[in-house]
């Protein structure tokens, strides 16, 4: 047996002992989770209190095997729940309580990822759960036609009080995920996570499975989105029985259904997506086929391929990313001196990212927005880039002629508007720094206008003679030829986004230039940038045309 055979195999002997372990406590858990007072009611108070204390501490220890397994055990399962499926010389395996062994490569549909994990829908869930709750409680009630059908997550509901259809309905909760089981409303995808439920808690239509997940470490949206795929609807299909017309899917087909499932950081990046995605869709659908509200959303996505890597094609011959940035770097700390404290931003071999400021280390994976390309990096603008404070002044200086003053009123459409009532100063307050030149990029950084806040102007162009006003900011590159990179990244819904996320203040909102430091940039290769830039015109020209 080679080396890695013995590791499967260590590790399946190890999931068998914690397996058998679970097995003996796991209907006490599940009772005691559910339904306590059931349990206890058999015990005198005293070993109530203990049974209390041993469960928490027991269910505390189990959890925390579950966040950190061994790297061997992990390969092989997500959670206890997943252990029983098993990778072993290359087939499947399933275990089943009574240690049997099963053969279950002909189920498999195809092989995952490292980390991800088969399991069977009722090992992360309770199917078709029941309540008990008081009669009076009023709940929601939801029959079928209540229940979006394709790929929306809505439904809504009726108040009803408990006893009026605790009988001969479906019962569920808050969270808990229901599937039509009869067609067509099985085929037409009406599927749904209630939430908002009537003091959380719901009964509805007889023609519905629920879902409860009791595991944490599973995405009930993950799940749902599993369900709603043209592969579960044809399976589901396929194991139909009934009469003609009344046709459904059994509770144990949903039971013993294989979802393939990542760890749960996967499981929310792609939820994320998906929900991104659904809610393009949903745009588009409400626009009432609107044609500038379609090339707005078509610009939108433009620019969204484009700060991902995902609009031209990946050159491997490409000098990385990283290689430019070094090279500003060395530029910036050898004109600064002591003065330059680095900011370093990279992925470790844990696959989560970490930042290096002086001699500091900090993990910021929840702050990178998307994946990219590997000879891409993550910077932050102030390694890109100086942000430039615009000029204050007296009132009383304002004159006919002079120094140019752009404010607010001047950034409209991504550029810069010269207006009759712009506002001039005497040549004392000029300052080289603060004029507009050339590859600049003006922020609106201080405003009343909720809308207007964050809004960037494209200075293809220098101003001379004019300078920006204390509530503008200059973003200015440190190097050529970023620049019109940076203007996709600037005109995308992703720094919109980050904006808003930095908007202080009541009446008057905010960005300070620290909170445009931090702002974080995906950064391709430097030809790779000027591709982004051309493909970028030239879609942008095409949907101008159309106008």
């Amino acid at each position: 047996m080679n080396n890695r055979g013995q590791k499967l195999l260590c590790s399946h002997y190890i999931s068998s002992i914690i397996l058998e372990s679970f097995n003996c406590f796991a209907g006490v858990f599940r009772k005691i989770f559910y339904t306590p007072s059931l349990l206890l009611e058999s015990f005198n108070p005293l070993v109530g209190v203990f049974l209390k204390k041993f469960i928490k501490f027991s269910h505390k220890m189990v959890s925390r095997f579950f966040q950190s397994p061994s790297i061997y055990v992990r390969k092989l399962s997500l959670h206890l729940c997943f252990l029983t499926i098993f990778l072993s010389y290359n087939c499947y395996y399933e275990k089943y309580s009574d240690g049997s062994v099963k053969n279950i490569q002909d189920e498999i549909p195809f092989d995952l990822p490292v980390g991800w994990a088969w399991s069977r829908i009722s090992s992360f869930s309770i199917i078709n759960p029941r309540n008990s709750l008081s009669n009076e409680l009023e709940v929601s009630f939801i029959p079928m036609p209540l229940i979006s059908e394709g790929y929306k997550n809505e439904h809504s509901f009726e108040i009803k009080e408990w006893k009026n259809v605790k009988t001969g309905f479906t019962h569920f909760a808050e969270g808990d995920i229901g599937v039509a089981k009869i067609t067509p409303c099985f085929e037409n995808k009406k599927s749904v996570i209630f939430n908002g439920l009537q003091n959380g808690f719901g009964a509805g239509t007889t023609e519905l499975h629920i879902i409860r997940v009791f595991s944490k470490a599973i995405n009930a949206k993950y799940v749902l989105w599993n369900l709603k795929t043209n592969a579960f609807i044809a399976d589901g299909i396929n194991a139909f029985s009934g009469a003609v017309g009344q046709k459904r899917i059994s509770k144990e087909f949903i039971a013993d259904y294989l979802l393939p499932i990542p760890p749960i950081q996967q499981q929310n990046k792609i939820v994320n997506v998906v929900d991104d995605c659904f809610l393009s869709i949903d745009a588009i659908e409400n626009s009432s086929n609107s044609l500038d509200n379609i090339k707005a959303l078509l610009k939108s996505k433009i620019l969204e391929l484009a700060i991902q890597g995902k609009l031209v094609p990946q050159d491997e011959s490409d000098e990385p990313a990283s290689v430019l940035l070094e090279h500003i770097r060395a530029e910036r700390k050898a004109k600064l001196g002591k003065k330059y404290v680095e900011s370093y931003i990279y992925k470790g071999d844990d696959n989560c990212y970490y930042e290096k400021v002086g001699t500091t280390v900090k993990n910021i994976t929840d702050q990178i927005p998307f994946s990219i390309p590997q000879n891409w990096s993550f910077v932050r603008l102030k390694e890109l880039a100086k942000v430039v404070s615009g000029v204050s002044y007296d009132k009383r200086d304002i004159c006919n002629d002079g120094i140019r003053i752009i404010r607010g009123g001047n950034i409209s459409n991504l550029s810069i508007v010269l207006l009759p009532d712009d506002v001039f100063l005497p040549q004392k307050y000029y300052d080289n720094e603060k004029e507009v030149k050339t590859e600049d990029i003006v922020i609106v950084a201080s405003t009343g206008s909720k809308i207007a806040i964050g809004r960037p102007a494209f200075a293809d162009k220098s101003f001379p003679q004019t300078q920006i006003g204390a509530f503008l900011r200059i973003v200015r590159p440190y190097v050529p030829n970023v620049y019109q990179y940076l203007k996709c990244l600037f005109a995308s819904n992703y720094y919109r986004e980050h904006i808003s996320d930095l908007v202080h203040g009541n009446t008057i909102n905010n960005i300070k230039t620290e909170y445009l430091d931090e702002f974080i940039i995906p950064f391709p290769p430097i030809r790779e940038q000027k591709e982004i830039a051309n493909k970028v015109k030239i879609l942008m020209d095409i949907l101008k045309g159309g106008d």
